[in-house]
């Protein structure tokens, strides 16, 4: 257990934990530590969700048009043409899930800039 917070703090990965607090120590709690722990920070910068969801948005940049997957990334389900913009719903590893003009779906996080 205590490798996960002494790698969670790395720089390469950048967040804080909750077992570092004095009261309550919050064991499996992890942080973006420059946020803070309390949604504050976004409220202030952003004001309210829909702005906030803005700043999601990416553009496709590898030359040529993009395609969405499918869950299982076995299917092309549609077609992004190169430098148009996409919701970024959230990154894992290879893949980042979107949303394009209301088809949601995976594509190679390389080409989203």
């Amino acid at each position: 257990m205590k490798k996960i917070p002494k790698i969670a703090k790395t720089k390469s990965v950048g967040l804080s934990w909750g077992g570092d607090w004095t009261s309550p120590v919050d064991i499996p709690h992890f942080y973006l530590g420059e946020w803070g722990d309390t949604p504050l920070y976004l409220k202030k910068k952003y004001k309210d969700y829909d702005t906030f969801r803005k700043s999601w948005t990416v553009k496709v940049s590898n030359g040529k048009e993009l395609r969405i997957w499918n869950r299982t990334k076995t299917r092309a389900i549609r077609k992004v043409p190169n430098g148009k913009k996409v919701e970024v719903m959230f990154v894992q590893g290879k893949y980042a899930k979107v949303r394009y003009r209301g088809t949601v779906g995976y594509m190679k996080s390389a080409y989203l800039k």
